[in-house]
């Protein structure tokens, strides 16, 4: 229910009332700015710009496809919108657009960022400030709330090639899944079945060629829609479903080093090399400090004591 900016404090619920100065102000009304929150994928929102950092240091938006480009959604919900924080917010981040998603209350949020590489979201994102203006208003994590993350399509290779290394991200995140991708997400299972849930895949045997894998676990991630945890469905990217919503700066850019990591290891080495591999190898030549933090707390993460994780090929029986 959305009400008037500025009302005698009389005039509407008390609990819907945060105080600006002298004045009471509708939270839900965004203290008369409900016009700046765009409606789902706006066509005001402008993702053609890609974030990168030059040799120089200095952000640029030079375009090159061979780089991991990432974006993020990030939902935040249960807060209040008053005092402007949304006009706060378009005011001082040229490339977070704030939205409305259906599946949020009238106070939630949806704050999406333009693609960026890894090297730009740290620098030059100020997703600390970002975050801080959200706790302030009481936005932190909440049950039924994710973080999405897309990342270009393009940085997995052309035609066969890229879908092969889909296939390899895909079936690392299934190896993973139980014991190490979930409690990362944060999330519980009944979220991750809701809205993220694993992959399926037909069973990948070491003497299959590349196409019978691409067949196996691409196309049929492509067949079984949107909600899975790595969704396939979109032309330019592929999007990582798995996270809780964070407004927290540390979760944020450990959740985005993550994903950087793993899309990196899995376009540099084989499926052989990936169903060998330990929780621990994976991140062995991109680990950063708060990503290592938040492996750490919430997968036991040890590289002086690697684990031992399932396998992704399937036992091959013989034939009688």
């Amino acid at each position: 229910m959305i009400l008037q900016a500025t009302l005698p404090f009389s005039s509407f619920p008390k609990e819907y009332a945060i105080k600006v100065g002298d004045e009471y102000i509708c939270s839900f009304c965004d203290g008369g700015y409900v016009n700046n929150l765009l409606s789902y994928h706006d066509d005001r929102a402008d993702y053609s710009v890609f974030h990168d950092v030059g040799i120089d240091g200095k952000s640029n938006t030079e375009y090159d496809n061979s780089k991991l480009y990432m974006g993020f959604e990030d939902e935040i919900d249960l807060g209040f919108r008053g005092s402007g924080l949304v006009k706060n917010i378009n005011s001082k981040f040229d490339h977070i657009f704030c939205m409305h998603d259906g599946s949020l209350s009238d106070a939630g949020i949806e704050l999406i960022s333009q693609p960026a590489t890894l090297e730009w979201h740290e620098k030059y994102g100020n997703y600390d400030e970002l975050l801080k203006m959200c706790r302030q208003r009481d936005y932190n994590e909440c049950d039924g709330c994710g973080l999405h993350v897309h990342v270009s399509r393009a940085f997995f290779g052309e035609g066969d090639t890229g879908s092969y290394n889909i296939a390899k991200l895909i079936l690392l995140v299934k190896k993973f899944w139980d014991n190490r991708i979930v409690p990362f997400t944060r999330r519980d299972r009944c979220a991750l079945n809701e809205w993220a849930e694993l992959n399926f895949t037909e069973t990948v045997y070491k003497s299959d060629s590349r196409k019978t894998v691409i067949e196996k676990v691409v196309e049929e991630s492509d067949r079984a829609g949107r909600y899975l945890a790595i969704n396939t469905q979109n032309d330019n990217t592929i999007e990582f479903r798995i996270f809780k919503n964070t407004t927290d700066y540390a979760t944020l850019i450990g959740t985005l080093q993550f994903v950087d990591a793993i899309c990196r290891y899995v376009k540099s080495h084989t499926l052989d090399e990936i169903d060998q591999c330990k929780w621990e190898d994976v991140f062995a030549d991109n680990m950063h400090d708060e990503m290592e933090e938040e492996l750490v707390y919430y997968t036991g993460f040890n590289p002086d004591y690697p684990h031992h994780d399932d396998k992704v090929y399937g036992t091959e029986l013989p034939f009688d």
